[in-house]
């Protein structure tokens, strides 16, 4: 069997506000709040903990 799989990124704004954003973050220390890590095999998981509702903060799939 062969599985098709597209990833679709979301736009934001330009370039150039994203790295006024970055630059603010990185000058005052701000850290973004993570609730959960993990892996692309888990991604199953990290769709229904997103969907229960229960997170606080990003949920993070890490692609390696």
């Amino acid at each position: 069997m062969r599985r098709d799989v597209t990833l679709k990124g979301i736009w934001k704004g330009p370039r150039d506000r994203l790295d006024v954003v970055v630059e603010l973050y990185q000058q005052k220390e701000i850290q973004p709040i993570v609730d959960k890590v993990l892996i692309f095999d888990q991604v199953k998981e990290s769709l229904e903990y997103v969907a229960a509702g229960s997170h606080l903060g990003k949920v993070v799939v890490k692609v390696v």
